[in-house]
């Protein structure tokens, strides 16, 4: 960083890598039982997670920098599939899922700090769905 006497220094230290969290993680847990013939019900259920996360990588220019952060953040999907249904002459897979069942997320800040504005950009809402397919 050049000051305004023109010397410089180093800020390397601050600086932060944006939009990418320090780690992320996931795991799931699956079970399927039987339920008639060759067809049986699957359920999984995941859990995918990440530390905060910033958006601006320079806190000396952007001082609000820490308020405008993504938190530390986890999300719980949820599926359970009804597998090799015969219906209509055909073996079909049917799913219904959930996903981010946990409350929405900061995930990104904006800060305009020379206009005195800023603003926060959630995660993806809630979604549900119901999925058709046919098995390899």
């Amino acid at each position: 960083m050049v000051l305004p006497d023109a010397s410089t220094v180093n800020v390397a230290s601050l600086i932060r890598t944006p939009n990418a969290p320090k780690w992320t993680a996931s795991a799931s847990l699956v079970s399927e039982v039987p339920v008639q013939g060759t067809s049986g019900l699957q359920t999984r259920l995941s859990w995918t997670g990440r530390s905060r996360r910033y958006f601006m990588s320079d806190p000396v220019s952007q001082p609000f920098l820490d308020q405008l952060t993504g938190r530390p953040a986890g999300s719980f999907d949820l599926m359970l599939t009804l597998r090799d249904l015969p219906i209509g002459g055909l073996r079909l897979d049917l799913s219904a899922w959930a996903e981010n069942l946990g409350k929405p997320q900061a995930v990104r800040g904006v800060d305009l700090a020379q206009l005195g504005v800023a603003t926060l950009i959630y995660d993806q809402p809630r979604r549900f769905g119901v999925t058709f397919s046919l098995p390899r």
